[in-house]
């Protein structure tokens, strides 16, 4: 189906047959050759409310064909959150203890040096993720547990 062919007043009284599923397939836990994609950064705030704050969110796609396989997904990312530390002049905190998975993610990616740096420059950088997963009820979530350079 094309741009040009697309009417999404169609689709909307288009049947189809059949029940969608309801669980994902999960990424098996492990080490993955990764891609950084779709950048953002974004306001966050707890569930109970009582903490907020800035988030660097990204996609990581991974490089694997058994993943793929697995999974039954073409594509297979995790989206990975990267929560911020600010000093009191409002910029990035690069401070002992502060922004310590942002160094790890720029260490991974060979940018964590005492130039200049913005978080556009991880747009499509390579690195290695660990994938583990985080159970919630009865859904179980896919989750980047670790970073570190391609060997």
């Amino acid at each position: 189906m094309t741009d040009q062919t697309f009417d999404p007043q169609a689709m909307l009284d288009q049947a189809f047959e059949g029940s969608n599923a309801t669980k994902i397939i999960n990424i098996p836990e492990g080490e993955y050759t990764a891609m950084i994609q779709d950048l953002g950064v974004a306001q966050w705030v707890s569930r109970d409310q009582t903490k907020s704050g800035m988030k660097l969110s990204m996609r990581m796609i991974l490089d694997d064909q058994k993943a793929r396989e697995i999974t039954g997904r073409d594509n297979v990312s995790v989206k990975h959150d990267v929560m911020l530390d600010f000093n009191e002049a409002g910029g990035i905190d690069t401070g002992a203890g502060k922004n310590i998975q942002l160094g790890r993610l720029r260490e991974a990616t060979g940018l964590n040096g005492a130039g200049p740096f913005s978080f556009r420059q991880l747009e499509g950088k390579m690195l290695k993720v660990r994938i583990g997963h985080r159970v919630d009820g009865e859904n179980i979530y896919d989750e980047v547990k670790g970073v570190t350079k391609l060997s």
